[in-house]
């Protein structure tokens, strides 16, 4: 969700990695960017599953610059630097964030907070377009631990901004359960060893919630679903609301939507849901930002189908 979205909502059947995604972890590393800078080997491969080489080369360059900079800045202080978000869970592509987050064994210190300010103003100034889309936190390992929205809120930069924020978008369940089950490990351990295990309960709640806040955004604000961007972005996100709320696992809205339109939404939202697949990475009409107008009615009653769903299955079960 980026800064398009209302300020309240920035904060999102079992499944687990692909099996060749899973052969591939803990493999050496050959890549190296520089002296003593180098990515592990699977990070590379599971990326290599999702973009062309040119691309995935770019996107490399770009997490061993996040790398190095936030060892520059935590030294010893660095636990780890993930990859979280579509790329973790097997379905990046070319209209994806990236979405990270960088782990720290201590509390950030003032004087730190204001050196990862500026390692965020700067990085998008990297010739590499994915320099322009990260999107992620800075978070110590005991807030990390703790339950949701037990911790202050953490150091965040939105897709695309150059400043950093003290929000809550990363402290949720969802977030938590990709990194533990999916989170790729640029620099660290295993991400399953720094975050407790989260409850199919606890997906299944904030779905809930996460479903109810976007029904009030389009309903507060109908015109939203005339813009480009918001208009797939509402409607696949409710359709991984109603993932989580049925099976208590988070996938990727893409993933979410082709189920929906497959397995679960009435027929008159089909043409809805692959429409918004195809318009997340092809937009209704770039130049003005526009969604389909003729989509709008249809998304708002998706909308509040949807959301009645995700309360009747999160709470059957």
């Amino acid at each position: 969700c980026d800064d398009r979205c209302p300020k309240n909502l920035r904060h999102g059947r079992e499944t687990s990695l692909p099996e060749q995604f899973k052969r591939l972890v803990g493999r050496p590393s050959p890549i190296c960017y520089g002296p003593g800078m180098t990515l592990p080997a699977h990070l590379s491969d599971r990326l290599g599953l999702q973009l062309e080489s040119t691309s995935r080369v770019s996107l490399e360059c770009v997490l061993s610059a996040l790398q190095a900079s936030a060892a520059r800045v935590l030294r010893q202080a660095l636990l780890g630097v993930y990859l979280t978000g579509s790329f973790a869970l097997g379905r990046g592509d070319e209209a994806s964030d990236v979405d990270f987050l960088v782990v720290s064994g201590r509390a950030i210190t003032p004087q730190e907070e204001v050196a990862i300010r500026a390692i965020h103003a700067s990085l998008p100034d990297r010739a590499e377009r994915w320099a322009r889309h990260l999107e992620g936190s800075w978070v110590s390992a005991d807030a990390l631990r703790s339950p949701v929205g037990a911790s202050d809120p953490w150091l965040y930069v939105d897709n695309g901004s150059r400043s950093m924020v003290h929000s809550h978008h990363d402290d949720t369940w969802n977030a938590r359960w990709v990194l533990r089950q999916a989170g790729i490990a640029v620099i660290g351990p295993p991400a399953l060893t720094l975050v407790p295990e989260v409850t199919r309960g606890n997906i299944r709640a904030e779905a809930v919630e996460q479903a109810d806040a976007r029904a009030a955004w389009v309903r507060d604000e109908p015109h939203v679903l005339l813009d480009g961007w918001a208009q797939p972005y509402i409607v696949l996100t409710q359709c991984r609301l109603l993932w989580a709320a049925t099976f208590g696992t988070v996938t990727s809205k893409a993933e979410a939507a082709e189920w929906a339109a497959r397995d679960v939404a009435p027929s008159e939202y089909r043409d809805l849901l692959l429409s918004s697949i195809g318009y997340r990475t092809k937009p209704f009409r770039l130049e003005t930002g526009e969604a389909d107008p003729a989509l709008a009615a249809v998304a708002a009653e998706f909308v509040s189908w949807a959301t009645r769903a995700v309360h009747a299955r999160a709470n059957a079960l």
